[in-house]
């Protein structure tokens, strides 16, 4: 599986498909390289300092509507991906660059 691929799986193993409409930017830092892994990049908002980034870890449940991320750039924790995810994570330190 190569970096796109693991990246697919990163979005679907997100809490929620409404993070991902909310947010400007989203990515995902490694938990073991700190590398950042971008899951959404709109157009126009790009350039965002990595500093104006907020970091979310907080968890809830199906039908939280995560209005506090509209327009924001996000770095997601990544406990919140689960264990599909945390395998995804673990993958992608197999695959070069």
């Amino acid at each position: 599986m190569g970096k796109e691929e693991l990246v697919i799986e990163l979005i679907n193993c997100l809490p929620s498909k409404r993070i991902r409409e909310s947010a400007n930017n989203l990515a995902v830092e490694h938990p073991f390289t700190k590398e950042l892994i971008f899951l959404k990049r709109r157009p126009g908002c790009e350039g965002v300092p990595i500093s104006e980034y907020i970091t979310y870890a907080e968890e809830h449940d199906l039908r939280y509507f995560y209005g506090e991320l509209n327009g924001k750039s996000v770095i997601l924790d990544a406990s919140l991906l689960g264990g599909r995810g945390e395998k995804a994570l673990n993958d992608w330190l197999l695959v070069g660059k």
